[in-house]
């Protein structure tokens, strides 16, 4: 009786172990026990008849860098995707600082404004709800395994029920300084810059914090629930038990700015500046290969590990057993700014970056060998701003649609002034048609000239119309009108110059058709044959035409 009554103590022992959240009896060296037992706890159903916790829900990009392991690798293909800049939402509010737009099951869109909180937006482009928030943030929301949303801010960390609707707050010290990541058993992991790493429970309560004095840069998961993360300043790759106690440290001789990648055999790739290091599972140096600088890697489906110097002219396909380079694609020049590569279930790796100055930006997608498929331009319908950045990385829709993010500044008073989110991918063959423009392909200067538009709705709908002039001006959408019916619009130029008017349409549905072009010449506002009278007498007197001359330079010839 005395052994039985010992092994049921034993027994219950065990289990309350197992159970108990918070419980840390575990040693460094142990993995704790049930680890999914150990989350699944306290989960229930909350105040609302809201599930916590109904078992993994199919999203498309619901994380930073798509995965808990930071793969930025889609289970979807891109192959279809032809580079066609289907919408774009443009936040005339805030901006969309530094963020990728996360993805739900529906296709619906989650991102963040530095200024102006939580949007979500449809697939169409189209705002489904907006948020606002407590606080500035300028990290991505994460999609939780029931549909939550997650965003931090520096007054806190949030929930957001799908309809956009606040569930909990958490008042956790410090900015919100890394991109929430989510284990499968639904654990919410988010660092901060006063240097605290937090595991969140569902309903919004503290499972362990981990104070590490650093600012956090990201946060990556292995298979067995293994937390990865990074630190400014600190030159060290950390590795912690499910349970928040330290496995070990990787010293990395310099910063890291991005969030490891996890392989599917557990290896760690992370890009401190000047190498890319390969680290087994037990946080030994398996490799390193020499990078330009710092950033994160990509996995593509045959396991080569995709590099994208930051702000370096190279894109790299490594080797991940030993690290050689299986490809190179280089670009033409160093541009300002370059996001981390995101790559499809079909191989096809995409990536932005803006020219050397960051006044244009371009999404280009390569083949699985590198070899570039097409590069695509990223249009900004604001005049002027001063320069521009890039989200970190695209993210990849269902239909193969590729997301990027731009922010724009204007100035140092007002640095992140507005953003879009800009969807790629194929033409609707239900969009309208791309208007024709009709009018003068002449003009002079300061003089008012009116130009038709016509566009065709394949199913009939209403369209609404927009003009770049070619000289940083638009008209914004205007609209609606009946599918077919000219409409006219006047301008004027103020400079002289050669000018490429580009005119597009949309439907009530807003599907966006393809641009129209036309040419337009602005030589002069003064009387053409009164200049050409003038040029011809001054050339029958050669003295005369020379006393119009300054340094050689004729202020007759050269007026036109």
């Amino acid at each position: 009786m005395i052994q039985k009554a010992l092994a049921v103590g034993l027994l219950f022992l065990l289990i309350f172990c197992c159970v108990i959240p918070g419980f840390s009896s575990v040693e460094q060296s142990e993995l704790p026990c049930s680890f999914e037992q150990q989350r699944r706890t306290d989960v229930s159903i909350d105040h609302q008849g809201f599930k916590l916790i109904d078992g993994p829900i199919d999203f498309v990009w619901p994380l930073y860098g798509h995965d808990a392991q930071n793969t930025c690798l889609s289970e979807y293909a891109a192959s279809q995707n032809e580079g066609y800049e289907k919408w774009k939402y443009f936040d005339a509010d805030g901006t969309f600082q530094l963020v990728t737009p996360v993805i739900d099951g529906n296709g619906t869109l989650y991102t963040t404004s530095f200024y102006d909180g939580l949007y979500a937006i449809y697939p169409n482009g189209t705002l489904k709800w907006h948020s606002d928030l407590v606080g500035f943030t300028e990290f991505q929301p994460a999609i939780g395994l029931d549909g939550t949303i997650y965003a931090g801010t520096t007054e806190g960390f949030h929930a957001f029920y799908p309809n956009g609707t606040l569930r909990w707050t958490l008042p956790i010290g410090g900015d919100i300084c890394g991109h929430p990541v989510i284990s499968p058993e639904g654990i919410i992991y988010v660092g901060t810059s006063s240097g605290f790493l937090y595991a969140v429970y569902p309903n919004g309560t503290i499972q362990w914090e981990y104070n590490l004095g650093y600012r956090f840069i990201g946060t990556s998961l292995d298979a067995e629930g293994n937390i990865y993360f990074t630190a400014l300043h600190c030159d060290y790759l950390y590795c912690l038990y499910p349970n928040g106690t330290l496995r070990w440290t990787f010293k990395t001789m310099y910063d890291i700015y991005d969030a490891p990648l996890i392989g599917d055999d557990g290896t760690i790739y992370t890009v401190p500046v000047y190498d890319v290091i390969a680290i087994n599972p037990d946080g030994t140096e398996k490799w390193r290969t020499p990078s330009k600088a710092g950033g994160s890697p990509a996995l593509s489906p045959d396991g080569t590990i995709v590099y994208s110097s930051h702000s370096a002219e190279d894109v790299f396909g490594l080797d991940p057993d030993d690290g050689h380079i299986r490809w190179h694609y280089q670009l033409d020049f160093n541009p300002r700014d370059k996001t981390r590569p995101a790559i499809s279930s079909d191989g096809t790796v995409f990536f932005a970056y803006t020219d050397e100055i960051g006044d244009t930006a371009y999404l280009s997608a390569l083949n699985p060998d590198g070899t570039l498929r097409w590069t695509a331009d990223i249009t900004s319908d604001i005049y002027p701003y001063d320069g521009m950045y890039l989200g970190p990385t695209p993210s990849i829709g269902a239909d193969g649609t590729v997301y990027v993010t731009t922010w724009f500044y204007r100035g140092e008073t007002m640095p992140y002034h507005f953003g879009y989110v800009h969807a790629f991918g194929q033409l609707d063959p239900n969009a309208p048609t791309g208007p024709t423009i009709t009018g003068p392909s002449q003009g002079k200067i300061g003089v008012q000239q009116e130009y038709t538009l016509t566009s065709i709705s394949p199913t009939g709908k209403d369209v609404y119309y927009y003009v770049l002039w070619g000289d940083d001006s638009n008209t914004n959408w205007f609209g609606p009108f009946r599918s077919g019916e000219p409409v006219s619009v006047n301008h004027s130029w103020s400079k002289w110059g050669t000018y490429t008017v580009q005119a597009r349409t949309k439907d009530t549905d807003n599907l966006w058709g393809s641009w129209g072009t036309l040419l337009v010449e602005m030589p002069t506002s003064y009387n053409i044959s009164f200049l050409q009278f003038w040029m011809k007498l001054l050339q029958r007197f050669p003295l005369l035409e020379k006393s119009f001359s300054i340094n050689g330079y004729n202020l007759w010839r050269n007026t036109c």
